[in-house]
């Protein structure tokens, strides 16, 4: 009966053992009861079975213990089970000092004394067990429990020996990592910093060492999940022991002998983190920059280099802000070589920070400059300037600064530049708003630079050129008709007469033209076709500007040149031999002026071209009228022998005769006298 029980409970607890019962899950108070019943009757079986039941009961004992202790649902009752198990595996060790495998009775008793917070006997028998079974394969869990142990006690110098031990066992074992952390924080809290480095930087290695980057950035989603709260905590630590080191910048010659270079983008962001969250902002400022000075291509230097300029504006370090700027803003101007081995479109934060710090830093110098007004504060100003309009061109936002830039050269008297400057912006920037403010503000830098607005100087013919195709492209600014009528002006005493008919042409279609000054561009017109031999278009114009009836001399002064403007379109009209026009045009020459100087010619002329058509009534009212009004005219001794001829070939034959009688008796030659003599007897002899 006895043999029959204990069997059973032997195989109970084989099937306990194997982890299963008749197919169902295995409650461990149940594996520990049927342990209890198999030592209870067991003074007949061996020794061994005996001592591993009891070994055993002690594990499912301190397990229990540690789970309900975990649980914290019976504290106290925990710690009696860890208390029991204290007991009975110091029993065993006593009963069976010599056991091969009182390694894991050693493992279990330190783990009791643990479970009661007596961590000097835990750390003992620990020691006892790594001593005494130096081959046990529970020697290196035993090391880093130790070890732990140790740090627990606040024992960092034993500590560190003790997790040095573990990292002796190798990368293979699996708590190689976890030491190198363990030990970096060992000589951390003895402030040996340096030392502290060397083991934590291993253990990040160590973590990451089958990640893979993309674009200089680890993928740290392949870090195992059990492991990224290690990598965490970690890279904390890093950061720790750099900011109490003495030297802020101690990280850059510290990972100058780090072999993993891959990592460092976030040692060193995440020391500039902490150096933020404590406000150690000119630290944090400095961490960024070194990182992208010291790693000038990778993806994340541009972004660090504005964390760096971000905390020192934090900081409210002005002068360090500047000087950051400047040398962002020329390190990632976008012809500078880092944009040679990256798109801009892959930056777009980058690119816009780099716009936002151009423009701040030329501003600054500008109004820096007109408080100064030194030269130098200037210069930087508008090389600032340029540098964004050569990195933006064709950006919305180019134009404003181009018309900034434009005023900074003015300011700075360097007219021709500014003149130009403001140029471009009127002409080559489409849809500005203030394209039209700048081709005018073109005209008065050019006027300064040629000195004309200082000294009073007529305006060269540069300006003259640029002035009307400012007024003729943009009409309605407000000063637009007043320039138009200074280069009219100008483009007529330098006898300019294409541009000038281009200036007034345009001067008449603008709405806001005073009558006084339609008069004066319609004349313009008339003198400009008049000088260029168009005096049919000149004609037209002296027209409009009588139409528009002036008064006293001017009026006289434009029936003068319209009478002109006949007489010379009447000369063309004879030299193509329309001598009926050339006659009626002479005619309107000295009717318009007939007291002008050319009106005498004029009415010659048409008396002439009458005659020569023989158009006798009409030349013999001609020859007679210029005979009456201008007897002492140098042409006036023609008039007696045409209106003679006139006379006889329109049939009057007495005031032909008459005629001649007169002109026998006129002074001349000889032999015209001779002749109309012989004329008039002639036809007098006919008529009887």
């Amino acid at each position: 009966m006895i043999m029959t029980l204990k069997m059973s409970v032997i195989l109970s607890l084989l099937f306990a053992v194997s982890g299963t019962c008749l197919a169902s899950p295995v409650d461990r108070h149940q594996i520990l009861n049927e342990y209890r019943n198999f030592v209870r009757y067991a003074e007949d079986l061996p020794a061994d079975m005996v001592s591993n039941a009891n070994r055993r009961i002690a594990e499912l004992q301190a397990e229990l213990g540690e789970r309900e202790q975990s649980q914290n649902s019976s504290f106290g009752q925990a710690m009696a089970v860890f208390r029991k198990n204290i007991q009975t595996y110091t029993t065993l060790l006593k009963k069976f000092p010599d056991k091969p495998d009182n390694d894991r009775v050693l493992y279990g008793l330190a783990r009791a004394y643990d479970g009661v917070s007596d961590l000097q006997l835990a750390t003992s028998t620990l020691e006892r067990l790594i001593r005494e079974y130096p081959d046990s394969e529970l020697v290196e869990e035993a090391t880093f429990r130790r070890a732990e142990m140790l740090f627990e006690q606040f024992d960092f110098v034993g500590a560190d020996k003790a997790y040095r031990d573990v990292i002796a066992f190798g990368p293979e074992s699996r708590f190689y990592a976890y030491a190198l952390y363990k030990h970096g924080w060992s000589l951390f809290k003895q402030e040996r910093y340096e030392g502290g480095l060397d083991s934590l930087l291993k253990a990040l290695d160590y973590l990451i060492r089958d990640v893979e980057t993309h674009n200089d950035v680890l993928l740290l989603s392949q870090l195992p999940a059990d492991q990224q709260a290690l990598f965490d905590d970690t890279l904390r630590a890093i950061s720790l022991s750099f900011s109490y080191m003495s030297d802020a910048m101690s990280i850059t010659n510290r990972l100058a002998l780090h072999s993993e270079r891959r990592n460092e983008y976030l040692i060193y962001g995440n020391l500039a983190d902490l150096y933020m969250k404590k406000q150690r902002y000119y630290d944090a400022s400095q961490v960024y920059q070194s990182f992208a000075k010291n790693h000038p291509d990778h993806i994340l230097a541009p972004k660090y280099l504005i964390l760096s300029i971000k905390a020192a504006e934090a900081g409210k370090f002005p002068s360090i802000v500047l000087e950051k700027k400047i040398g962002f803003a020329k390190r990632f101007d976008l012809d500078a070589d880092f944009w040679k081995q990256h798109k801009r479109s892959d930056f777009p934060k980058v690119v816009s920070y780099l716009k936002k710090t151009m423009q701040e830093l030329a501003r600054h110098y500008h109004a820096l400059a007109q408080i100064s007004k030194k030269d130098k504060d200037f210069q930087e100003a508008i090389s600032w300037y340029r540098r964004y309009i050569n990195s933006f061109d064709g950006d919305p936002e180019t134009a404003e600064i181009s018309y900034t830039l434009a005023e900074a050269l003015y300011q700075n008297k360097q007219y021709d530049q500014a003149a130009s400057q403001f140029e471009k912006i009127a002409y080559e920037y489409e849809a500005y708003a203030r394209s039209a403010e700048a081709g005018y503000a073109a005209l008065l830098a050019l006027q300064k630079s040629q000195g004309a607005v200082d000294e009073g100087q007529p305006p060269s013919q540069a300006w003259l050129k640029k002035a009307l195709h400012f007024s003729t492209t943009y009409p309605d600014h407000p000063e637009s008709t007043n320039v138009l009528l200074k280069v009219a002006e100008g483009l007529y005493a330098d006898k300019d007469w294409d541009r000038l008919i281009e200036a007034e042409t345009a001067l008449l279609q603008r709405k806001e033209i005073k009558p006084k000054q339609i008069l004066t561009a319609t004349l313009m017109l008339g003198h400009a076709y008049f000088q260029k031999k168009q005096f049919a278009k000149a004609i037209e114009y002296y027209e409009k500007a009588i139409n528009l009836k002036p008064s006293g001399k001017k009026r006289s002064e434009i029936q003068e040149w319209l009478a002109s403007a006949y007489y010379k379109q009447g000369e063309i009209t004879r030299q193509k031999g329309e001598l009926k026009k050339a006659a009626h045009l002479f005619g309107r020459a000295y009717k318009t002026a007939p007291k002008s100087e050319i009106a005498p010619v004029a009415l010659y002329d048409s008396a002439k071209a009458a005659f020569d058509m023989q158009d006798w009534p009409e030349a013999i009212t001609r020859l007679r009228r210029f005979s009456k009004h201008f007897p002492d005219h140098r042409l006036a001794s023609n008039i007696p022998a045409m209106l003679a001829k006139s006379f006889e070939s329109f049939g009057q034959t007495d005031k032909a005769i008459k005629a001649y009688l007169r002109l026998s008796k006129q002074g001349g030659e000889p032999d015209v006298r001779q002749n109309a003599l012989w004329k008039a007897a002639e036809l007098l002899r006919e008529k009887n």
